[in-house]
């Protein structure tokens, strides 16, 4: 069982590491998905935790297809959380016509040295999945955040297990998320035999991250 949630704040990453969470990643303005949190937030945030800190890298949340200048704003910022001691990024582009942006792909992942490489959910927005899974086995990808081109895991369950299947003989990580609750993560974890869970909302209890909810839930879900 690899769990992975989704912090916003210092306070929140050390309630998660404390929480025996596998992984952050860590975002700004969770509400519109997720961008690329101030460079003094990553900063204090991997200063303060021990576990593995991956840090959004998404210019605006209009879409994820990305102009020449908003390739010019995440590569800046891509200069700098390598400084820091984040663990990754998470990262996803589509070209116009709503396929996987190789070109984009290409440059960051020759830019980002000794980072990981989340491709996150713009997988999820892509006109061909199964296609798009394919061409990501091709890169220096080490995880796949996807809810089966659905907009939660739970819709797109079919679509994880043949994911699962595509990505079995690669080194890539299928870390399913969206949409998960107490009520229902279990029963998909029954289904699918996918371990490997991605938290955002589903970590939180009326939008807060709160201890002792996360210390009842997380420890069930982990046992």
């Amino acid at each position: 069982m690899y769990i992975e949630v989704i912090t916003t704040n210092i306070l929140d990453s050390q309630k998660a590491e404390k929480l025996n969470i596998d992984r952050i990643e860590l975002v700004e303005n969770l509400k519109v998905g997720g961008l690329t949190p101030n460079i003094d937030i990553i900063l204090s945030v991997c200063n303060s935790v021990n576990i593995p800190v991956n840090v959004m890298l998404r210019s605006h949340a209009n879409s994820f297809t990305y102009s020449n200048d908003d390739m010019s704003t995440m590569l800046k910022d891509l200069e700098k959380i390598k400084k820091t001691k984040a663990n990754g990024i998470v990262f996803g582009c589509l070209d116009k016509n709503g396929y996987i942006d190789e070109e984009k792909l290409k440059i960051i992942i020759d830019k980002k040295e000794h980072l990981d490489l989340t491709f996150h959910r713009a997988i999820d927005e892509t006109k061909d999945y199964f296609k798009a899974l394919n061409i990501l086995t091709k890169y220096d990808i080490k995880t796949i955040l996807t809810s089966g081109h659905h907009q939660s895991a739970l819709e797109g369950i079919n679509n994880l297990i043949k994911a699962k299947d595509i990505l079995e003989d690669s080194k890539i990580q299928l870390l399913a998320g969206a949409g998960f609750k107490e009520s229902n993560i279990f029963k998909f974890i029954e289904k699918t035999k996918i371990f490997d869970l991605h938290l955002g909302s589903g970590a939180r209890l009326n939008n807060v991250f709160e201890n002792d909810f996360n210390k009842d839930f997380l420890k069930k879900l982990k046992s």
